[in-house]
């Protein structure tokens, strides 16, 4: 799939100034006697970061939630990626963990890289999630609205990040199939750290309205995005046969 290097460098200077600038400020400034709620302003951070260094006619930042919880996808129309941003802890727990429904992760993967599978498979006695396609297909059509008309035309990036004492250490790109084994290696990502301040001039959103400006018109109902799924799975399945 297309690697666009400069949206990676954006992507991964949001994430260093949300670390190590943004929420260090905030805390200096906002300092309480505990502040347990560090973890979910660094990605509050972030994700403000993501917006306003992102998104052009290009590139999209798509809001979904979990429950109380919110989060954003960042799509890549043009090379038809979509890409998501967490840590490396989380990453590596969600396999691990047995859901009522869907983490969205396990959600995404399954219906943009469902058709891959990695070199490699990991053995494990209990493999978690084990959804109907429906259910992931329900899941996907909830979180992306109808924005992107036909899934199976994306491809998934996971890019986590490790953080110590507000200091970024490590960044990385991942490719992994639906049961979160890598299709390839993890691709460092901490070389794109120094930011190429021209870019930023390229993309001054800070004003957009989350809620609607960003986004273009709907290209797809969430009905015909599962319809273009289930064609799609039964043809794979006729030339199986």
């Amino acid at each position: 799939m297309g690697i666009n290097q400069e949206l990676l460098q954006k992507i991964v200077y949001s994430i260093g100034r949300a670390v190590e600038h943004d929420l260090p400020e905030y805390l200096q400034e906002h300092r309480k006697e505990t502040n347990n709620a560090t973890v979910q302003l660094r990605g509050d951070f972030i994700n403000d970061n993501l917006r306003r260094n992102l998104v052009d006619e290009e590139i999209q930042l798509i809001p979904f939630k979990r429950f109380v919880w919110e989060g954003r996808i960042i799509v890549d129309n043009v090379n038809k990626v979509t890409y998501t941003v967490t840590t490396k802890r989380n990453l590596d727990s969600i396999p691990k963990k047995q859901r009522k429904s869907p983490h969205y992760l396990e959600t995404i993967l399954h219906v943009e890289n469902g058709g891959l599978e990695a070199p490699v498979k990991q053995l494990q006695l209990l493999r978690y999630p084990a959804f109907d396609d429906d259910v992931y297909d329900d899941d996907y059509s909830s979180m992306f609205s109808g924005y992107i008309q036909d899934p199976q035309q994306f491809r998934h990036y996971v890019i986590t990040y490790e953080a110590q004492n507000n200091e970024l250490r490590d960044v990385q790109l991942h490719f992994l199939d639906k049961d979160f084994d890598p299709i390839g290696d993890a691709m460092p990502l901490n070389q794109y750290r120094k930011l190429d301040y021209g870019l930023l001039t390229q993309t001054d959103n800070s004003e957009l309205d989350p809620t609607d400006k960003e986004i273009p018109d709907v290209v797809g109902s969430p009905e015909t995005i599962k319809a273009a799924l289930r064609t799609r799975r039964t043809d794979h399945a006729r030339k199986v046969k």
